[in-house]
């Protein structure tokens, strides 16, 4: 065996690993698979919806099923297919891309907010911008200025 066919076959395994680890990753495709299970669980309604109106047909076809309970079931049945077909024809990926990314800029929000929340009321200035600064600050958040501020002692 050369040395060639071993760097090869290690290489081979490297990029197959990678394939393999991509899913496990953290900040993988959970952005894509959410707007695909969207579209995913659409079509699999329409799919339901016209499955059972086959059934619907065979049965009455067969004589199961009463001509009055078969022509309203068709037409309920109609109606929550057009309706999804609907959802369907008006779904936009970059819609929904945009409602995923608005709220995980709430999310983020609140969580700075919580943090802010945390540390208490304002302890001073900045001596450089005039912003407030909250205790425990090294440097300002607006200006980036070097914050000296004493803590109170209790």
């Amino acid at each position: 065996m050369d040395l060639g066919s071993v760097f090869l076959g290690l290489g081979l395994a490297l990029v197959v690993a990678a394939i393999l680890a991509r899913p496990l990753l953290p900040g993988g495709t959970t952005q894509a698979v959410g707007q695909d299970s969207r579209l995913s669980t659409l079509q699999a309604e329409r799919d339901r919806i016209l499955t059972r109106l086959q059934e619907l047909d065979m049965d009455a076809a067969m004589g199961k099923v009463l001509q009055d309970d078969y022509g309203r079931e068709r037409r309920l049945l109609i109606q929550q297919g057009a309706g999804v077909l609907r959802d369907i024809d008006s779904y936009d990926p970059l819609q929904e891309a945009a409602l995923l990314d608005e709220e995980l800029d709430a999310r983020i929000e609140a969580a700075i907010a919580g943090v802010r929340g945390e540390r208490g009321a304002a302890a001073g200035f900045c001596p450089a911008c005039g912003k407030s600064v909250q205790i425990g600050d090294q440097f300002c958040t607006h200006c980036g200025s070097v914050i000296h501020l004493k803590e109170a002692r209790s």
